[in-house]
């Protein structure tokens, strides 16, 4: 059974910098650069659930498995759960036609990075009273990193009568409003669900550039074409496992992949189960075998656009081809293979979607 923890069980505060810019022009281009630094902190307000925890970790529990119940473990009520200092800076170059835009972020989380955690998780082979072992996470999970977000080129200029303009790197490409429906025409990017979890985030944070090529061009006043292709395939960052949001303990980073089997050994004695800890040190666990990675080719997509004056409404008619970029869990007999699960990408998946809106 995975943990449910609504985002009411956490109340978060953060304290952000306001926004730094420097402004200066080379020649005939304007640079601008953008800081925004911030601190937030979020603690756990109510008690740990025994329906998400199983008997073998915790005295009481009734959970049928032990494979969602390391976050509900590691953090009690009243526990801070983050405690996060980050920077967002933005460089623009812009020579009017033309020009380029990078962004990179950074973060460091004092409780992922350094606290010791009462259950543990896969990463330290659930020895309890340590730190989380976030070596083990992808890059985006850890407790601190620095990343390149976007990095692109642009160009903006006129076929004939037409303006349109070509964007080159990474990038994001937002073609819908939709923020918590999955698997619709704003899929294009990537998810970092950690950033998102984190106080005083912002949606920019939140998603992912990729590389790709983007060109927009305004057939008339009224009607819009825009295409894309993508080089590069990324995956949505999960939130690493054992830290409090984390609902599924072999997800986050390709060290979490660790089952516990959790044997009873006095059948019917609920007091009996093995924990976590007991199971990898008898070795009654399963591991995982390498994820498998989707292609960075093949993906592209293009919309048409239309706008109706006289009912002040746009329209639109959207085709994707895209990737799978949330993992998939597959399992299959383990007296084959000692490691009878790996996570996977979804093959390509093909979407066509039409859109109104009006103001």
């Amino acid at each position: 059974m995975l943990k449910k923890l609504p985002l009411a069980t956490a109340i978060a505060l953060s304290f952000a910098a306001s926004g730094q810019a420097a402004d200066f022009e080379v020649g005939d281009y304007e640079i601008k650069f953008d800081s925004i630094l911030s601190y937030g902190a979020a603690w756990r307000m109510e008690d740990q659930a025994n329906h998400l925890m199983h008997p073998g970790n915790r005295q009481g529990g009734t959970a049928q498995s032990s494979v969602g119940d390391d976050g509900n473990l590691n953090f009690d009520k009243g526990d801070l759960v983050s405690s996060v200092v980050k920077g967002v800076h933005d460089l623009s170059i812009d020579g009017g036609s033309h020009g380029a835009f990078i962004r990179f972020n950074y973060w460091y989380d004092h409780v992922v990075s350094e606290e010791n955690m009462a259950h543990g998780h896969p990463g330290n082979n659930y020895y309890p009273g340590t730190k989380l072992n976030d070596s083990v996470f992808d890059d985006y999970s850890q407790g601190k990193g620095v990343e390149l977000l976007d990095a692109f080129v642009y160009a903006n200029f006129d076929l004939g009568d037409m303006p349109a303009s070509v964007r080159l790197g990474r990038q994001v490409l937002s073609w819908g409003e939709s923020t918590f429906v999955f698997n619709g025409i704003n899929d294009i990017n990537p998810l970092d669900v950690n950033a998102a979890r984190r106080p005083g985030a912002e949606i920019k944070e939140a998603l992912l550039p990729v590389g790709m090529l983007s060109t927009s061009i305004g057939l008339t006043n009224t009607l819009n074409l825009e295409a894309f292709y993508q080089y590069e395939w990324d995956n949505t960052k999960l939130d690493g496992c054992g830290t409090y949001f984390s609902s599924v303990d072999i997800l986050g980073g390709p060290g979490c992949g660790k089952v516990t089997l959790n044997p009873q050994l006095v059948p019917g004695d609920p007091d009996s189960y093995l924990s976590d800890f007991e199971s990898v040190q008898a070795g009654a666990y399963i591991g995982s075998n390498p994820t498998l990675e989707a292609s960075d080719s093949g993906q592209w997509g293009a919309n048409l656009r239309y706008y109706s004056m006289d009912l002040d409404t746009e329209f639109g008619v959207y085709y994707l081809n895209l990737h799978n970029n949330t993992p998939i869990i597959s399992a299959y007999n383990w007296t084959v293979d000692p490691r009878p699960f790996q996570q996977a990408a979804g093959a390509a998946g093909q979407q066509l979607g039409y859109t109104w809106s009006t103001p």
